[in-house]
């Protein structure tokens, strides 16, 4: 059983990202973007620029230390950060990495990451390293270096919010958590920490009913989130393999949030309609489920 927990672990890994096949195997661009930040403003043009290669070459630091001439930097992708996260494989691995964040107070970074990043990190800590409680803790502490870079739309609700639902909904299921006054208290606290309060989706509402549901109490649906699913399709009969292939890619994790709340409770028709398409596009093309990988990668290990 062993085996196949690490199998299932590792298929995860390679759907967490939306397209893996583009992204760097090791996340290795968002550790040397987070190097040159700490870079000294002095250093940066002598370390990174190709002109400067020879002239660094003839420097020494002291003790006989010569630095070595860096690849210029590009703005690391959300799949680049996405890889990083993937190769981690602990929860202490995940909470050492809240601190080397914590500790580059560069202004640039936290312009830089967004919802999407936030939302990669809950999922890996929720179906990959089985810590969404402490995680969640430290992604709230980092609000404050976002407000200072002036980012406020990382805490939104179609990423943030509805991944933190859809995460506690499972976690839940799986310690038999279903004290209703308890769960009413941490959907407040998440949706305190929530600046843009715009959902596109309508997901939000029917996941705070499967909350409802799951811990047999009336979770308050804030007024904000009171509006009609809207949902992409696809006529899966009718497209091009690339296209069906592109749609799966593209609502991975939206599918992951909607069959959540329809597995939890949610009979609403535009979500069950959604579902029903993306896995008529999953068969089509032959994806993996990547609901089906999270479900899996959730469950306690077997020991051998």
């Amino acid at each position: 059983m062993h085996t196949v927990s690490v199998a299932l672990s590792k298929r995860f890994i390679r759907s967490l990202a939306t397209q893996v096949q583009s992204a760097p195997k090791d996340g290795g661009d968002f550790v040397r973007y987070l190097e040159y930040l700490k870079t000294s403003k002095d250093m940066r043009p002598l370390l990174y620029r190709p002109r400067n290669a020879a002239k660094l070459l003839t420097m020494d630091l002291g003790g006989g230390e010569i630095p070595t001439p860096r690849d210029p930097i590009q703005l690391p992708s959300v799949l680049t950060y996405a890889q990083l996260l993937d190769q981690m494989e602990s929860a202490e691995q995940l909470q050492k990495h809240f601190v080397e964040l914590r500790q580059v107070h560069k202004k640039a970074l936290w312009e830089h990451l967004s919802a999407q990043h936030l939302q990669h990190i809950l999922l890996r800590a929720t179906f990959g390293l089985h810590c969404f409680g402490p995680t969640l803790t430290a992604v709230y502490q980092l609000k404050p270096l976002f407000a200072r870079a002036k980012n406020t739309t990382a805490y939104d609700v179609d990423h943030l919010f509805n991944t933190i639902l859809t995460c506690r909904l499972h976690t839940n299921s799986l310690l038999q958590e279903i004290d209703p006054v308890v769960a009413t208290k941490k959907v407040a606290m998440s949706w305190e920490n929530t600046n843009v309060r715009q959902t596109s989706t309508g997901l939000s509402a029917e996941l705070l009913t499967a909350l409802s549901k799951q811990v047999g109490g009336e979770i308050p649906v804030p007024t904000e989130l009171k509006v009609p699913v809207i949902l992409p399709s696809i006529d899966v009969d009718a497209c091009s393999m690339g296209k069906a292939a592109a749609f799966v890619s593209a609502h991975r994790i939206r599918y992951l949030q909607a069959r959540t709340a329809t597995t939890f409770g949610s009979t609403n028709e535009a979500v069950m309609a959604f579902v029903s398409c993306y896995r008529a596009a999953l068969e089509r093309t032959g994806r993996v489920d990547f609901y089906d990988l999270c479900v899996a990668a959730l469950a306690p290990k077997q020991e051998p």
